[in-house]
């Protein structure tokens, strides 16, 4: 936590703080070790121009430039406010020229097994992993290799 940052708190503000920072890493909702969920995203808008060339390219690269960073809570959420941040706009609503929002999370898995992959996404979303276009299901199970895996959704 950046230095000073407290003083900038009212009380009730700081025991919400001081609250939240006890249950992290407790059994429920913020047990972050337990729920292995994707905390880091990249996000990336694909515009008419993209769909020109083939979404494949965008799916591809998950890493490059264009795509930018966003964090979710810590139950692995990714909220409206966190994409608006990482996508620079004022609100979502922002959208004229945008054919799709991808957001793209890595995956490691420890050893060849069944995953359960589960999503709160509308159920037009497509999903891909590793490039492969992939059947999507807001809850889903999937057998990956160990090793990497890019997951764009």
């Amino acid at each position: 936590m950046p230095a000073g940052l407290i003083e900038e708190l009212d009380a009730s503000e700081q025991i919400d703080m001081f609250c939240f920072l006890a249950q992290l890493g407790k059994p429920g909702r913020f047990g972050a070790s337990q729920n292995n969920a994707a905390r880091q995203w990249r996000l990336r808008v694909g515009f008419y121009t993209d769909k020109q060339f083939g979404l494949e390219k965008i799916i591809a690269n998950p890493s490059s430039k264009q795509w930018q960073p966003a964090i979710t809570l810590v139950d692995g959420r990714l909220t409206q406010d966190a994409m608006r941040q990482s996508l620079q706009l004022r609100n979502l609503d922002q959208t004229k020229n945008w054919i799709a929002l991808f957001a793209a999370a890595p995956l490691q898995i420890a050893r060849k097994s069944e995953v359960t992959l589960q999503f709160s996404a509308p159920e037009n979303a497509r999903l891909w992993i590793d490039g492969k276009p992939t059947t999507f299901a807001n809850r889903q199970k999937i057998e990956l290799d160990a090793g990497r895996h890019d997951l764009v959704l």
